[in-house]
């Protein structure tokens, strides 16, 4: 996967489609904590991949994506994402923590097989590869990464 911009405030374009249309990857803090295989360990961090068009118009579904690579369909009030993490001047540990991923998780992403393949299989087929295990999203705990 080629990732034509670094700034994880922004997200990533995926893949440009020749009508000008773009798929979108970012990263959001959840209300939902989970353990990651690639992290070995608990993270609260999910991915949304997206198309949109001209304008920023959304003109697919958004899939959500644990950093397994695993699909994740609930409702938004229940993952409740924050997508601006990593640009809240008033918070330093959350400018900290934004840092940290972009430095040390993006490149185990980058390399990922699984994560590559789920984020293909949402940008060529709007679907997911394999979905998450109902039991392994819980609600966020306050110490979680």
């Amino acid at each position: 996967m080629k990732w034509d911009y670094d700034k994880l405030d922004y997200g990533y374009v995926l893949h440009r489609l020749p009508d000008g249309a773009w798929w979108h990857l970012h990263f959001a803090r959840s209300g939902l904590e989970y353990d990651c295989q690639l992290l070995r360990g608990a993270t609260l961090v999910l991915a949304a991949v997206q198309c949109f068009a001209a304008g920023v118009l959304a003109v697919s579904e958004q899939f959500v994506l644990t950093l397994d690579g695993e699909g994740v369909e609930l409702p938004d009030e229940a993952l409740l994402l924050d997508f601006d993490w990593g640009c809240k001047p008033d918070d330093s540990k959350l400018q900290a923590d934004a840092r940290a991923f972009q430095q040390n998780v993006m490149p185990l992403l980058h390399d990922s097989r699984d994560f590559q393949k789920a984020v293909w299989e949402i940008v060529d087929r709007q679907q997911h590869l394999r979905m998450v295990a109902s039991d392994k999203l819980e609600p966020r705990a306050t110490s979680a990464k």
